[in-house]
């Protein structure tokens, strides 16, 4: 198995540069709200953001578009598919976004054309998209849900297997509340579960904004996948393509190997100190004997990368973050650093 220590090493890679996990610079999200460790999180690998004024919004709803968004650069979802919404145009600033989610397969359109790109996402359309993407085990049998029978048909398997394996919870008194609309703290939350690897007890997360709410900043297919049938309540189904499980051991080493390959012939080239040079070859040099030999102790080659970061001035630093996070996909960045937190 893959160590999870060896995330660690890479990175150097996601640094964030801030020393508190409350350091989210939104002035509507104080750090006693029930979801600011996961916004800071997310919003420190810049996977969601705020808005002009400096606010969050956690209370919001989130919509479609939004959720594409996030999910495609949490996943490195790129490739597009043309697809013929009738309430979407180029001028859409998730036109693409929404193009790389169908080209995806996780989501999809509703029967008469549209995508909805604005409207707000409900708990059953999250639970949805989750479970195409992740293919989420099922462990149901320890599940109970009282309002199960409100959930649509097409999102009741899913329902039930994201909250048996603890990424979406219900209410205190037993419902999931299929039909109610996600915001935006309750999507961060969930997909920071998922990125981190933090999952809940199976269904006993209860809350006063119900935090086993949705993924991130979006909304989840209120279609179906390209590969399925749009349902009439415009929910994901489960035959969709697109994503993969939570990462195995070998997911892993695919991962550390793109790092290494991005870091050489991507990332490398950028670099203009000899600092920032010498540490990008510390990391690959390091991440390559690991992959070699997994029982290859990288500790010290962790410590050799941070003295050199602690080394760099505010300007080197940030410009070694960005053409590392620039260049490597979110989701191998993802796979590496979700285990291990290094900050300069």
């Amino acid at each position: 198995m893959y160590k999870k220590r060896v995330l660690g090493l890479t990175l150097a890679l996601m640094l964030t540069g801030t020393s508190s996990i409350y350091a989210n610079g939104f002035n509507d999200v104080k750090d006693s709200n029930w979801a600011a460790a996961s916004i800071s999180r997310m919003s420190e690998k810049n996977y969601v953001g705020g808005f002009p004024d400096g606010t969050f919004k956690p209370a919001s709803n989130i919509s479609r578009a939004e959720f594409v968004a996030i999910v495609n650069k949490i996943n490195g979802f790129t490739d597009q598919q043309d697809s013929q919404f009738k309430d979407l145009n180029s001028s859409h600033w998730a036109y693409g976004e929404i193009k790389a989610a169908t080209k995806a397969g996780y989501i999809g359109g509703f029967p008469d054309g549209t995508f909805g790109p604005n409207l707000p996402v409900t708990r059953e359309q999250a639970a949805a998209i989750l479970n195409n993407i992740y293919k989420l085990e099922n462990s149901a049998k320890s599940v109970t849900i009282k309002d199960l029978s409100k959930v649509s048909p097409w999102a009741a398997d899913s329902v039930m297997r994201v909250v048996s394996n603890g990424i979406m919870g219900g209410y205190e008194d037993g419902t999931f509340g299929p039909k109610k609309p996600v915001t935006r703290a309750e999507c961060i939350v969930i997909l920071d579960r998922i990125v981190s690897g933090i999952q809940k007890e199976a269904g006993k997360e209860t809350g006063k904004t119900d935090p086993a709410g949705t993924p991130s900043t979006g909304t989840p297919s209120t279609g179906t996948p390209s590969t399925g049938t749009s349902s009439s309540t415009g929910g994901g189904s489960s035959s969709g393509g697109g994503g993969s499980k939570l990462p195995s051991a070998q997911q892993v080493k695919e991962s550390l190997n793109s790092v290494v390959e991005e870091l050489k012939s991507s990332v490398q080239p950028k670099l203009t100190t000899n600092l920032q040079k010498q540490t990008a070859e510390a990391i690959s040099s390091s991440l390559s004997k690991y992959i070699a030999n997994n029982n290859y102790s990288i500790d010290s080659d962790v410590e050799n990368a941070k003295s050199k970061i602690s080394q760099m001035s505010t300007a080197e630093y940030n410009a070694f973050k960005n053409a590392i996070t620039g260049n490597i996909p979110a989701k191998d960045l993802d796979n590496l650093n979700k285990y291990f937190d290094l900050k300069k």
